[in-house]
């Protein structure tokens, strides 16, 4: 396994790295999730893959709810029971089946699964019937100085460095691509600062 990134191996050089990237708006991007899940019923379990920071734990603990996360870096896993939460150190890339929950919900990470990011869709309608996806269209990692030399290298989460990025289009492609052979309907699907928000949810009779 390649050494990961430094930024993964640091909560408070994550945020930075993180805020420098979002232009201070990293947290706000978490809004827009919290937004899709804010008004499920008291005890809903919320199943987050390649959680890295704890923000929606966070969330979930106020809200009622119950959180677990996976996330292939031990780092960020560590942290979080630290702090209290369900976290477990998986690939999810390896795993055949996900723990079952009501939401499930993945953040910046969709990218890392190319070219087989419609397994990963398929494990999580498995798990839940709803899926929330927060996922980086516009690539920094093309950018000049400061911006673009983070973004380069803040993708390595152990596998090596990736050169693939979504871009709006290509995002649109696949998610509107799979929804007949995987089952769902898509609820929402809308521009987010640099990110795209999709909301999923598994048909009925499938």
């Amino acid at each position: 396994m390649s050494k990961r990134s430094f930024i993964y191996r640091n909560i408070y050089i994550y945020r930075i790295i993180m805020n420098i990237l979002y232009m201070g708006k990293y947290k706000k991007r978490f809004h827009a999730v919290i937004l899709q899940i804010k008004n499920l019923p008291h005890g809903s379990t919320i199943l987050e893959l390649c959680f890295g920071d704890i923000y929606i734990a966070e969330f979930c603990n106020e809200a009622g709810y119950r959180w677990k996360g996976l996330d292939i870096n031990n780092y960020f896993v560590q942290l979080a029971q630290r702090m209290g939460f369900d976290a477990q150190n998986k690939d999810v890339a390896k795993l055949e089946v996900l723990p079952k929950a009501n939401v499930c919900v993945m953040m910046g990470s969709l990218y890392h699964f190319h070219p087989h990011s419609e397994t990963v869709l398929a494990k999580m309608l498995q798990a839940s019937e709803n899926i929330v996806i927060s996922e980086p269209v516009l690539n920094l990692s093309s950018k000049k100085g400061l911006i673009g030399f983070l973004a380069k290298r803040a993708a390595n989460i152990g596998k090596g460095h990736e050169a693939f990025r979504y871009n709006k289009e290509s995002f649109t492609a696949m998610i509107e691509g799979n929804r007949k052979q995987l089952g769902y309907e898509v609820e929402t699907i809308r521009e987010n600062g640099k990110d795209m928000i999709v909301k999923l949810r598994r048909n009925e009779n499938r």
